[in-house]
């Protein structure tokens, strides 16, 4: 488990980083501008029974200092008691060592192995997007980055949460549909689907949302497997009690209240949407699925939005559908690059389709950023959203009921929002 951590930790470190396509010692003048490189070296299998897997290492490049070296973190002792039988179990005790990139590469040169360098062809801006939407790493990220994508109405993809862990749930299902759903394999799929979804999760920082996600998507696998119906409200109210009771302030967690808010609002209005225009043509429902979603999400977490960030995008819906469709793709595909070694047949097309949704991803978020008028600002205070949200549950009842006193209730909470605005207006006038 240590040792898988520490390749992820390094694997994330190859996403920020530059790379070259070769393996050889370069010089300062034919590196790139940044001073310090670190990659990822995969090494192919030998004939001893501790390389059959093949290997990898860290190479480190200083170009300034002249640095150039390889950390292995896979090195044992060969002389420990039981070695092969423990080595089969994977219960290895694994150090750290490191050597010059010329000694290592000629080692595996004179056993006839051969290295791999894995690269990414991708601007800093464009890795720190990659490192961010895939494990959650968002120190690397610029500021000016993170708000184009606030601008645009798209900052939840930023941030690992349901969406994320949506796609990797349903990644993973696609790939474990070979085994069959009776008997023992619809066991071996389930525990198989959640030890790799919560180790997505906690890989990428157990943030409230991905947290959200993962306890739902565990108590309908398992609802699924024990041949139980999933009533969706329950499982959302079920795992927002697990949360809490595990950590009481998750309640004052903006990740958790944009979560829960924008599931409950999907589970409430996109049914309702998507029920206005009947679509039969199956490469029309998709999109318009995805539509009613962001609609649902965008009715339920504006306030919310107003009141911490003062902001609200007007090209949101122009943005979601491309960046929705590209995220999709570019998620398990950039989690299937990090796992597979270089000479993989295919590896190079899944780089260059990685390499290309990374670039059309940020394309679009730059070019609807531009858009004259793609946000407004305006901040609800924390009076004004209880009244908004006050006002929205009031319609929903109206049109639920068709009682009119809601009508009433509607206009008494207007009526509020607006005399709070004069009293406003009128102290800022001096009056």
């Amino acid at each position: 488990m240590k040792r898988n951590l520490l390749i992820l930790i390094y694997f994330l470190l190859r996403l920020l980083c530059p790379s070259t396509a070769s393996a050889q010692p370069q010089t300062p003048q034919e590196a790139t501008p940044d001073s310090i490189r670190i990659s990822l070296l995969t090494c192919a299998s030998g004939g001893e029974i501790y390389s059959l897997f093949g290997h990898t290492a860290i190479r480190y490049e200083n170009f300034t200092r002249g640095i150039d070296a390889v950390f292995n973190y896979g090195m044992f002792n060969f002389n420990a008691p039981n070695f092969i039988f423990r080595f089969s179990l994977g219960e290895t005790d694994y150090q750290l060592g490191a050597t010059d990139y010329e000694r290592f590469a000629a080692e595996y040169a004179f056993f006839g192995r051969s290295v791999w360098q894995q690269t990414l062809n991708l601007t800093d801006e464009e890795k720190s997007v990659l490192a961010t939407i895939t494990v959650g790493y968002r120190q690397a990220m610029s500021r000016e980055v993170r708000n184009r994508f606030s601008v645009t109405g798209v900052a939840h993809i930023l941030a690992v949460s349901g969406f994320h862990v949506a796609i990797v749930c349903g990644f993973l299902s696609f790939l474990f549909s070979f085994l069959s759903r009776n008997g023992c394999c619809r066991w071996i799929r389930y525990i198989s689907l959640l030890v790799l979804l919560w180790g997505f999760v906690a890989i990428t920082g157990l943030a409230a949302s991905s947290v959200r996600a993962a306890l739902m998507l565990t108590m309908y696998l398992t609802g699924g497997v024990l041949d139980r119906r999933a009533e969706r409200y329950n499982i959302l109210a079920a795992s927002a009690f697990c949360m809490l009771v595990y950590e009481p302030l998750y309640l004052f967690d903006i990740g958790f209240q944009l979560s829960y808010l924008a599931v409950l609002s999907i589970l409430y209005f996109q049914p309702r949407l998507q029920a206005l225009i009947k679509v039969h043509n199956p490469f029309l429902r998709t999109p318009w699925g995805w539509v009613t979603v962001t609609l649902s999400a965008q009715a339920g977490t504006t306030f919310l939005c107003l009141y911490y960030f003062g902001q609200f995008s007007t090209v949101f819906l122009l943005t979601n559908l491309p960046l929705t469709f590209l995220a999709t793709l570019l998620i398990p595909a950039s989690l299937v690059y990090m796992f597979l070694p270089e000479w993989i047949p295919g590896y190079g097309w899944l780089q260059v389709g990685v390499e290309w949704l990374a670039h059309d991803l940020l394309w679009v978020v730059d070019a609807f950023s531009q858009v004259p008028g793609a946000v407004f600002s305006f901040r609800f205070d924390f009076p004004a959203m209880l009244v908004a949200y006050g006002m929205l549950l009031s319609i929903l009842l109206y049109g639920h009921t068709g009682r009119s006193r809601y009508l009433l209730v509607i206009l008494f909470l207007l009526l509020i929002i607006l005399l709070v605005r004069v009293i406003e207006d009128l102290k800022q006038c001096g009056i």
